[in-house]
């Protein structure tokens, strides 16, 4: 063991029982590629190699230049084996990456960035820059991937919320000019700055993102518009209490966001981005849909709503000085600081540096932009909090120099008026229209499943010739092809977005491949490609359910005792409490069984809202991380930073 690297880490156990203790069975997964720093003194690929591995996993090692000659010397037996093992330098990244097939494992979604002992305790200086490089690139790769895959889950999204997607966000331009807007994150400075809200809550428009809905119910602060942009399942968890706001609330959302959110808010909901996933002449004009994050998204709709002046709050886009990431009432605040290492650091608006992550940095460059275009339009963009990330553009002012004009007046209630009349009046339009759409993308998605069909009968019959030369059978092919690809083009692109990684898994042909094999590979490859149509068949008949759904509710007499049994089924209780409020004369008499049905969904829907024993809770738990503390009061004492020190 080198002294330098691990010092007294392995002293009172011995290296296997720290290892069987921090990583468990976590390179025990199959097909997985672990880019790993530091080698432990090349204890750690030993124990590795001596554990059940996944099969088809890859182990790279990227040690610190100066150790490297030593690792090769005492930890050879690994990574002279059949390749599975790999070793070098951060200078050599890119060969390795490309014998580790550091793409192919990217696209898989198989790709795991893990800081050895002696990187995470941190006793080296270069482990903390290498790693910091390593997860900048990885980050970059897994972007970029992300962007070829096409995000499946976005578009599931998307067909799910068809029902719920039926006013465009544009309706919102202008309507408020020459006002005054607060806009609400999650940040740590959102504790300083609603004292000031709540002192002039009359006089503002509160713009808040759908995570600090909890907090803002603790304070008594209800907000106008509420924005919400997140796909996935987890995010409901931070967000559900939003559920509890009334009616006049609003919700803006992304077209894609999780559809237990959107689908059971009380109030008026507005999307932003297409309504479709393809192309097509049903498209309603709307706004864009600006990320990465949900505030850059919010930022730009308050633009575009006309303010003369945003002010933010809670928008920081870096740790504070505590080391804590969000406000308080948050789960990541009762959980505790972080205490990870951070190499990316910003400057501040009260003038000193402070932790971040790349993608809060890349948050806080895109509302750089933001705010320059919004003062090209009148609209002043200011952030009050001195320990929120400086950006160009952004305003730093006190809070004391801030107040709203006087006389002004909240938009609480004028607006969800008006939206709900509208929804009203338009509902069943853009509800068939929606299901007008999705029948002729269906029986497109059809007829190329069918070709696919034809396809695979076609390859069978090419390669029962002994010969090979039944050209018959290759020119039907080729017909298929050119029918896939050109008039079917757009819909089945969007199919082998969902085949994607089966796509990939098969890959192309070799060159030397048998007749056996083409037929082989053939016929997987049209097998994935009708696969994929009918996954997107299948997504769309459930978005035609949700919609017939949607339909029945604005009946005149709906038939609840239906409709209580779609919510049920459809996970989405709150549905009965949005028509209660909307239309509460259909509640007034109802037989004793029904009510009671009613009743329990709506027991249901308030113990999900209750609940704080969730996935995300749990996950954040998982992920709190004492044992980095050494290697983060190592960083701090390095650069003789006192203040955080302490």
């Amino acid at each position: 063991m080198l002294p330098a690297v691990n010092r007294a880490a392995f002293d009172k156990v011995g290296s296997a029982v720290v290892f069987r203790r921090q990583y468990g069975e976590l390179f025990r997964q199959p097909d997985t590629l672990f880019v790993i720093v530091g080698t432990d003194s090349g204890l750690l690929p030993r124990w590795i190699a001596k554990q059940p591995m996944g099969g088809g996993s890859r182990y790279l090692f990227i040690e610190a230049e100066r150790l490297l000659p030593i690792i090769e010397g005492i930890a050879d037996e690994p990574f002279s084996g059949d390749g599975r093992f790999l070793l070098g330098r951060l200078a050599d990244w890119d060969d390795l990456a490309r014998l580790a097939y550091l793409d192919d494992h990217a696209y898989l979604g198989r790709l795991k960035l893990v800081p050895s002992i002696g990187a995470r305790d941190g006793f080296l200086s270069e482990y903390r820059e290498i790693e910091h490089r390593l997860r900048n690139t990885i980050e970059e790769v897994k972007r970029e991937v992300a962007i070829q895959l096409g995000n499946h889950v976005f578009v599931q999204r998307q067909l799910e919320n068809l029902g719920d997607n039926r006013l465009p966000a544009r309706c919102l331009s202008g309507r408020f000019a020459g006002r005054d807007a607060v806009l609400l994150g999650g940040g740590p400075s959102l504790d300083a700055i609603l004292p000031w809200v709540k002192a002039h809550r009359e006089r503002l428009t509160v713009l808040a993102v759908s995570r600090i809905a909890r907090r803002l119910q603790a304070e008594g602060v209800e907000p106008d518009l509420v924005f919400a942009i997140d796909p996935h399942a987890v995010s409901f968890d931070v967000a559900k209490e939003a559920l509890r706001f009334p009616p006049r609330t609003t919700l803006v959302c992304g077209n894609h966001v999780y559809p237990a959110l959107q689908g059971q808010w009380p109030g008026p909901v507005l999307y932003c981005g297409p309504r479709f996933p393809w192309a097509s002449e049903a498209e309603p004009d709307n706004l864009r849909m600006l990320g990465p994050t949900v505030t850059n998204l919010a930022l730009d709709i308050a633009i575009e709503m006309g303010f003369e002046r945003i002010v933010l709050g809670g928008v920081d886009f870096c740790y504070d000085r505590q080391g804590h990431t969000h406000a308080s009432g948050s789960i990541e605040r009762q959980i505790g600081v972080n205490l990870a290492p951070c190499s990316t650091r910003v400057p501040t608006n009260g003038g000193w540096l402070a932790d971040t992550t790349p993608a809060f940095a890349q948050a806080a460059e895109i509302l750089s932009r933001q705010a320059a275009r919004a003062a090209a339009r009148g609209c002043q963009v200011i952030n009050p909090a001195p320990g929120a990330a400086r950006m160009e553009s952004v305003i730093h002012q006190p809070l004391t120099e801030i107040a709203p004009p006087a006389g002004e007046t909240a938009a609480t209630g004028t607006l969800a008026d008006t939206l709900l009349a509208l929804d009203a009046g338009e509902a069943k339009d853009a509800l068939n229209a929606a299901l007008k759409e999705l029948a002729a993308t269906r029986y497109r998605l059809r007829e190329a499943e069918k070709l696919c069909e034809q396809a695979r009968e076609a390859n069978r019959r090419l390669h029962a010739d002994p010969g090979g030369h039944d050209l018959r059978f290759k020119k039907r092919m080729d017909r298929i092809e050119r029918r896939l690809d050109g008039p079917l083009g757009d819909i089945t692109g969007l199919a082998r977005q969902f085949g994607l990684a089966a796509f990939l898994r098969l890959g192309r042909p070799p060159q030397d491949a048998s007749a056996e094999d083409l037929e082989a590979w053939g016929e997987a490859y049209y097998h994935i490609y009708a696969e994929s149509c009918r996954a997107v068949i299948t997504l769309i008949d459930r978005s035609r359910e949700r919609i017939q759904a949607r339909l029945a509710e604005l009946a005149a007499e709906p038939d609840l005792t239906a409709l209580a049994d779609w919510w049920k089924r459809d996970g989405t209780p709150g549905r009965v409490r949005r028509l209660r409020l909307q239309r509460p004369e259909l509640f007034e008499r109802l037989d004793p069984e029904l009510q009671q049905r009613l009743q329990e969904l709506e027991t249901t829907f308030e113990q999900i809202i209750e609940d704080q024993d969730t996935r995300r809770a749990r996950l954040m738990r998982q992920r709190f991380d004492l044992s980095q503390a050494r290697a983060r009061l190592q960083a701090v004492f390095e650069r003789r930073d006192e203040e955080e020190l302490s």
